[in-house]
């Protein structure tokens, strides 16, 4: 199965993920911002500037996400297998 994945800011990046529904790509940029933050579920390391890994739990800060344009989210998701 392929994952979406994304950096997201939490006042630092933190990696989120959701399983890659079948309409993906049909779905409009609005459609997916809403798509994957409602679905998201925490990977399990943090990056502070990239310097090391931390496990951690950590929330989305929501205050981004209701100002960013979807475009801006979507920029920052990628598709990986599993």
């Amino acid at each position: 199965m392929t994952k979406i994945k994304g950096m997201i800011p939490i006042y630092a990046s933190g990696r989120f993920s959701i399983d890659k529904p079948e309409n993906w790509d049909d779905m409009t940029d609005d459609e997916k911002k809403d798509y994957f933050l409602d679905k998201m579920q925490r990977g399990g390391s943090l990056c502070h500037h990239c310097s090391n890994q931390i496990e951690t739990d950590y929330e989305m800060n929501w205050d981004w996400s209701e100002m960013a344009p979807a475009k801006d989210l979507i920029k920052s998701l990628w598709e990986e297998e599993r």
